[in-house]
Formats: structure tokens, C-alpha cells, sequence
């Protein structure tokens, strides 16, 4: 009995996880690390500023099961020294397109302006994780698939 179509389909399959993997680590890192270079370029922007942003867009999020507030994902547009920009942010109060909100936003080194985002230390807790869980699963991704050759070839 023949067990290489067998043999042949685990290594793939094999293959497509590790893979699968090790783009599951990259994403981490990226947004691991994009929390923190924002709250890092938070922290020296020069020009930081509180102004008014309108919703243009929200949803509904809300899956908790304690009634006590909802939870709305909003798509806010607000202008700065005469610019319009867009940004996204989370509202713990009933909400409506066209609602006036105050934001706190910050001047980047690009010379945008935009908005504070999450600043609880959970946030910044799961960022600092993220950064090594990906890199761990990216080492474990790229170990298995030379792992892997180096065995296949040997045999």
C-alpha cells in the first residue's frame, strides 16, 4: 500500500498552518506595534488640542450582558485650522449621525492631525503582549517549516 498522496497531503496541510501562522504573527506585531508608535507619538506631539467632531456613521456593539451602557463604534469627521479629517472612536452613550462630540487630537510628524485613541492601560497592556506573542509565533512558524524540509529532504 502507497501512503505518499498521504504523506504528500500532511506536508502541505503542514505547510498551509505554519504559514497561517506565521502571518497571524505578523499581523500581531503590526498592531502591537501601531498602538504603541501612536501612544508614543501622542506623547511628543507639540500641539494637542480638544475640538468638536460630528458622527457621521456608527454601530451598534454592544454584547455585554450588563445593561448598564451600550456601546457604539462611531465614524467621527472633525476640522482642524481649516482641514477635515476622519477618524474612528467608541462611544459608551446612545449616539446619532450629526452628533456633536468633543475629541482630543494631536498633532503627528506628518502634520495631520488625529485622534487621541485608546488611552486605558488595558489597551496598552494588550499591545505590549502582542509584540512578543507575534514575534514567538513567527520564530515557531518559520522553525516548524525548516524543521520540516530539512526532514523531508533527509529522508
Amino acid at each position: 500500500m502507497d501512503h505518499k498522496p498521504n504523506e504528500a497531503k500532511k506536508f502541505r496541510n503542514t505547510i498551509i498552518a505554519m504559514i497561517v501562522l506565521v502571518a497571524l504573527g505578523l499581523l500581531m506585531l503590526i498592531m502591537g506595534g501601531n498602538r504603541l508608535m501612536s501612544k508614543i507619538a501622542y506623547s511628543r506631539s507639540k500641539d494637542v488640542r480638544k475640538v468638536t467632531a460630528y458622527v457621521e456613521d456608527y454601530e451598534y456593539i454592544s454584547d455585554s450582558d450588563d445593561d448598564d451602557y451600550d456601546t457604539y463604534k462611531v465614524k467621527v469627521s472633525y476640522v482642524v485650522d481649516g482641514k477635515t479629517y476622519k477618524g474612528k472612536d467608541t462611544l459608551y452613550h446612545d449616539t446619532y449621525i450629526g452628533e456633536e462630540i468633543t475629541e482630543e487630537v494631536y498633532l503627528t510628524s506628518q502634520g495631520d492631525y488625529k485622534l487621541r485613541g485608546d488611552s486605558d492601560p488595558f489597551t496598552f497592556l494588550f499591545a505590549c503582549i502582542l509584540i512578543p506573542v507575534g514575534a514567538l509565533f513567527i520564530f515557531i512558524g518559520l522553525w516548524c517549516i525548516k524543521d520540516l524540509f530539512e526532514n523531508k529532504n533527509s529522508r
